[in-house]
């Protein structure tokens, strides 16, 4: 359970200092080339292995190692773009109801017990993370032309959490965990900045002192998000799709908390509600 909290903790200290950089008005991608720097120099750091190339072609995981790092990259431009063109409510509702499909994955492929109790726990987180997501009242323009931008963030976030557990469970039994972490952010690293050239950024936006500071502080967390859920993989005391859910709600709860305790962001009813169930789905899962 130390773990799944850990990974929920650093999980949501990602998506405040997207917040903060919001609020402040700070160029995001700078932050996200910084970010995956930072996390990629932290794994190997820690990394015990001697990070050969001979070491990481005799890896059996690299090809999806990198696959992963590459994803990581796409899904974020495209939470980016599908924010712009069809608002931040679908958005967000289409990235954290992606859950469903690392659960599915999970049952699906790996055979996984369902029971009356955890079908039902996740089928409240998912309720749960739908109605603490949804702004109602808020308008927001809609682009029916970029319609397909949440379906595709919505496969695609799913698709790096099922990697993440095919990962896990074929080839990071609790061996090669950082060094698999490291590398995939090392292929992050490159591929954000083939698009920073490409975009024309100035190379002297990675330099400033506030972009280091948040992209090595973001940096750190997405490291140990992805180390942590991988951790969390492990352990033979729940279900991966178990795992998934309560990972999931937990980042809502504290997510919505946060929003409201240090953003001043409006609550709706239905939002709190939503919170309400995630409580109650983490405690109908743990059991």
């Amino acid at each position: 359970m130390l773990y799944i909290l850990l990974c929920i903790i650093s999980s949501s200290l990602i998506l405040i200092i997207f917040r903060l950089l919001e609020k402040n008005k700070i160029k995001l991608f700078p932050i996200i080339v910084l970010n995956y720097i930072t996390a990629s120099v932290f794994g190997l750091l820690f990394s015990k292995a001697n990070l050969s190339f001979n070491y990481l072609i005799q890896s059996n995981w690299l090809p999806v190692s990198s696959f992963l790092g590459f994803l990581f990259v796409i899904v974020f431009f495209t939470i980016g773009y599908s924010s712009q063109k069809v608002g931040l409510t679908i958005t967000s509702i289409s990235t954290k109801m992606s859950v469903v499909i690392p659960i599915l994955f999970s049952i699906l492929f790996y055979n996984e017990e369902i029971y009356i109790l955890k079908f039902i726990g996740i089928i409240i987180a998912l309720l749960a993370l739908f109605l603490a997501s949804y702004k109602g009242k808020k308008k927001e323009n809609l682009n029916r032309t970029y319609i397909f931008l949440p379906f595709l963030l919505f496969f695609g976030a799913g698709s790096i959490d099922s990697i993440v557990k095919y990962s896990q469970e074929e080839y990071l039994k609790n061996v090669d965990i950082i060094e698999f972490s490291a590398i995939s952010f090392i292929f992050s690293v490159i591929t954000s900045l083939v698009v920073f050239i490409f975009l024309k950024n100035k190379f002297k936006q990675l330099i400033l002192i506030k972009n280091l500071f948040w992209g090595i502080s973001l940096g750190l967390a997405n490291f140990a998000s992805l180390y942590f859920t991988i951790l969390a993989l492990n352990t033979n005391i729940f279900a991966s799709s178990i795992v998934f859910s309560i990972i999931s709600t937990g980042i809502i709860l504290i997510s919505v908390i946060a929003g409201f305790k240090f953003f001043n962001e409006k609550i709706e009813p239905i939002n709190w509600l939503g919170v309400a169930l995630s409580v109650l789905a983490i405690l109908i899962l743990s059991v």
